[in-house]
């Protein structure tokens, strides 16, 4: 046997008398624009027990038991299966100092060195960075680094990779008693790989705090010409930290049957009508198709019949005949409506899509929602009946089956105010600088749209005229939005009951904005949504004008 199976049991003799171990890599940090820190990595100590006797176990928890620094879990020892097992969980420096002091007394005992994941920005930012939590048993490295964290969602999952680093190896001879004997190798580890945002975490803070006052809601800022995202703010939130050694089931349990679902990043996840939001792409697929010009007139007199249906427009007492700047600076429905009888459902189904409405934006973040653009092919399957001319009015006025999350909306907003050119957004700088294409489209008729949403906020007639920016050289331009989350009822109307300030906060309108800035010259978009927050021009439209102003101070020269 000596001879024959030398090799077999020389492989044997160094399993037991060669001791390797695996050292996690300080995980890479996650940094915002200007390389402040938004998640890194603090060191912590673990107690280890690694017995494979029950002699070992029984000389240990009689050396502990003895000791009056330390108040170990006696409990955590099952005397008739030896193994390894962490003993106690972040240890003190005090408690440190006594198990090193006693390394030969206690050789079975391996204080490590492990590192746990920090966000200083705390509940701010978790939707998109994501939490790290202990390592599972499918990862490569599971059984040897046992005590790793790996990361669970967002940035710190899909990054996990250039993250993680390459774990520190050291190998050591020890004795029959797990004593080191000597050390034989230690290869170092790598670190991980720092990632750099492109958010910056005073404007994400500032966008943050605008929304605590409210149940629920998210905010975009976003360059419309590049394409990164400055803030992604979603609210309410949790605290990363929680995760980080598991979490209790009362935590776990409270957080997910929130009824403002805190875990969930609503600028990627949620999908909401998008209300008036929509109407300048409305707009501007009736002027590409040849069904109207800026001349054209409708008379809008509080409501229009369509498919024997009443469809009203929010001023009830009507605004006239109106022209197309005129419409679209009023948000007038019913001009609104008067389209959507000349607009084929195949016609206007092109043109939302060419701006990025019911698809994937291309940001890569984990989770997003492509929102939904509804299509006679999409009713007969899913609704079992066929599309209608009142399907297109409700779509054409951002409401029925038209969905879309709020990065949607900021990325459909960059495209139409920068002239037609498509952006990707996204949240990790890059280095490359790619050609970009443009949408094939009228650069004249977005200028004209973009202006007239200048005179939205600016002109004196204009429904966002209370959210104008004051005492600044430059101006901001938008459309606010109110979507409706159920039917209102002609005895609400009747009644004048049909605003529903009085209504539960679950039947309570979205309100909705999306602006840009500098008027006449478009860098940055703002998105806000607050949920079941009612019209958009008196909630969300100021909070997207004190956001922008935040923003324009500190980029507004760059």
């Amino acid at each position: 046997m000596q001879i024959l199976d030398q090799e077999r049991y020389a492989v044997l003799s160094d399993k037991n008398r060669i001791r390797v171990t695996l050292n996690p890599a300080i995980r890479g940090k996650i940094e915002d624009r200007w390389g402040r820190v938004v998640a890194h990595s603090v060191p912590y100590y673990n107690a280890v027990v690694n017995c494979k006797s029950l002699d070992c176990l029984l000389k240990c928890r009689e050396v502990i038991s003895l000791g009056k620094t330390i108040k170990f879990e006696l409990d955590k020892f099952n005397m008739e299966k030896p193994k390894r097992f962490v003993l106690k969980d972040h240890l003190t420096w005090e408690e440190v100092s006594w198990l090193e002091a006693r390394k030969n007394e206690l050789p079975m005992i391996e204080v490590q060195r492990l590192y746990e994941r920090s966000y200083p920005l705390d509940s701010m930012t978790p939707h998109f960075i994501g939490y790290t939590s202990r390592i599972s048993e499918s990862h490569p490295y599971a059984k040897k680094l046992p005590f790793a964290n790996v990361g669970r969602s967002g940035l710190e999952k899909d990054l996990d990779e250039r993250l993680f680093g390459i774990p520190d190896m050291l190998e050591e001879e020890v004795n029959a008693h797990g004593k080191v004997v000597r050390s034989l190798s230690h290869t170092p580890g790598v670190l991980g790989k720092n990632i750099r945002l492109t958010i910056d975490q005073d404007i994400q803070k500032f966008a943050y705090e605008k929304l605590t006052p409210y149940k629920s809601g998210a905010v975009i800022v976003m360059d419309a010409v590049s394409g990164e995202l400055l803030t992604l703010a979603s609210y309410p939130s949790f605290n990363p930290g929680i995760f980080e050694s598991g979490i209790s089931h009362v935590d776990w349990n409270a957080l997910r049957n929130s009824q403002q679902t805190p875990l969930v990043d609503k600028n990627i996840m949620g999908m909401y009508p998008p209300g008036s939001l929509i109407k300048p792409l409305v707009l501007l697929a009736a002027l590409e198709e040849g069904m109207i010009t800026p001349e054209t007139r409708f008379n809008c007199q509080g409501s229009v019949t369509i498919d024997g249906q009443v469809c009203h427009c929010w001023k009830s007492e009507g605004h006239g005949i109106v022209n197309l700047e005129e419409a679209l600076r009023g948000s007038c429905n019913v001009y609104i409506y008067e389209v959507a009888r000349m607009m084929a459902q195949d016609r206007l189904q092109y043109r939302l899509s060419q701006f990025g409405v019911g698809a994937l934006t291309g940001s890569g973040l984990s989770g997003e929602k492509q929102g939904l653009l509804p299509s006679d092919e999409w009713k007969r399957k899913y609704r079992k009946d066929r599309w209608r001319r009142i399907d297109t009015v409700y779509v054409n006025i951002g409401q029925g089956y038209l969905l879309m999350t709020p990065l949607q909306m900021a990325k459909m907003m960059a495209q139409f105010v920068n002239g037609g050119t498509l952006v990707r957004p996204h949240v990790v700088q890059e280095t490359s600088d790619k050609k970009r294409e443009s949408i094939n489209v009228s650069k004249q008729r977005l200028k004209l749209l973009t202006y007239i949403m200048g005179e939205v906020i600016n002109h004196p007639k204009g429904t966002g005229y209370r959210s104008r920016v004051e005492g600044e050289s430059w101006q901001m331009g938008g459309k606010s939005g109110t979507s409706q989350v159920r039917r209102i009822t002609q005895k609400e109307r009747d009644e004048g009951t049909h605003h529903g300030f009085d209504w539960e906060w679950k039947e309570k309108d979205h309100s909705l904005f999306a602006g840009f800035a500098p008027v006449g010259n478009p860098r940055y978009v703002v998105v806000v949504l607050v949920e079941h927050g009612g019209f958009g021009s008196a909630v969300a439209a100021p909070m997207g004008r004190d956001i922008m102003k935040r923003v324009m101070r500190k980029y507004g020269n760059n």
